[in-house]
């Protein structure tokens, strides 16, 4: 099972984006051999976000390997009643 060494959340421009790093290493010993295997990859996501959000409030939380992201939106502006004008 691979684990997660590095993660990095960041919003820039209004794209939220994600990036890590991750490492699984394998050990097999027998009587006769000892096999070891290392693999380490990179990942990248970005996702653009809505332009009605607030970035400076926006959290990240790992737990149990599972990465979640609040991102907390602006409040919805309620229409202002417009009154017409008949002719």
């Amino acid at each position: 099972m691979s684990a997660i060494e590095q993660i990095d959340v960041s919003v820039d421009q209004g794209i939220l984006t994600i990036k890590g790093e991750s490492k699984d290493e394998k050990v097999e010993e027998k009587e006769n051999y000892y096999h070891r295997e290392i693999s380490c990859g990179s990942f990248s996501r970005s996702v653009q976000l809505p332009g009605d959000i607030r970035n400076e409030e926006i959290k990240a939380s790992m737990k149990d390997g599972i990465l979640q992201v609040e991102i907390p939106e602006t409040e919805a502006k309620k229409p202002e009643p417009l009154k017409i004008e008949v002719q």
